[in-house]
């Protein structure tokens, strides 16, 4: 019904253009432009008869009955959520992360389709250094993104709970990013050894021009 009910009406709104489904991704969803505006719009099936209501997407009452596309679905929401939670200025952050996000559009970084950083890469990564500097300027921050990272130990998962991951090269965690929900997971990559390399080169050059 999401992909045939909800796509008809979508398709006869003016403002909406480029519609796409795509149905058998591990996390379905519909990619369009709304007045020009990018949105990739994902389902979940919770176990409520009445949705009308505030619904908290990290209790237990919720998650131990979705199936795994929804499990999938809901951890963007549930990830943004901690998030919000864990920075210590919520301002900075969001000045942080569009600054990163232009940085990684601008060096062909920000495509996970292609092996490359998703938005939630980024967002923890910016949340991380958030949470390593509080009360560092977003000018500051932004440097600091790049002396941490570009000199980061890949074998060892960032996490912004400070918890130890059982993570390694073997099981495909090339840049291991824990997302902060519980239970933990990493989050999914498409990165390879060649998109790996491309994006540690390109943190490198990052810190080279920020230092001076």
């Amino acid at each position: 019904h999401f992909f045939a009910v909800l796509r008809q009406i979508l398709k006869c709104r003016p403002e909406v253009s480029g519609l796409q489904t795509v149905e058998n991704a591990k996390v379905p969803l519909m990619r369009f432009r709304f007045s020009g505006i990018s949105v990739d719009l994902t389902y979940a099936q919770l176990p409520v008869l009445d949705a009308v209501q505030a619904i908290n997407t990290s209790s237990p009452q919720y998650l131990r009955r979705l199936d795994s596309r929804s499990w999938k679905s809901l951890s963007g929401v549930r990830v943004n959520e901690q998030i919000v939670q864990l920075v210590p200025d919520q301002e900075k952050f969001q000045v942080l992360l569009r600054c990163i996000k232009l940085w990684a559009r601008r060096r062909g970084l920000h495509c996970h389709l292609l092996g490359f950083f998703a938005g939630i890469h980024l967002a923890i990564l910016a949340a991380y250094v958030c949470q390593r500097f509080p009360n560092a300027t977003a000018n500051g921050l932004f440097t600091m993104f790049f002396e941490i990272f570009a000199h980061w130990p890949w074998h060892i998962p960032v996490d912004l709970h400070g918890q130890q991951t059982n993570c390694t090269r073997s099981d495909g965690c090339l840049m291991p990013i824990v997302m902060p929900c519980s239970p933990p997971e990493l989050c999914a990559s498409n990165m390879t050894e060649g998109t790996f390399r491309k994006i540690r080169e390109e943190l490198m050059r990052g810190f080279v021009l920020t230092k001076v």
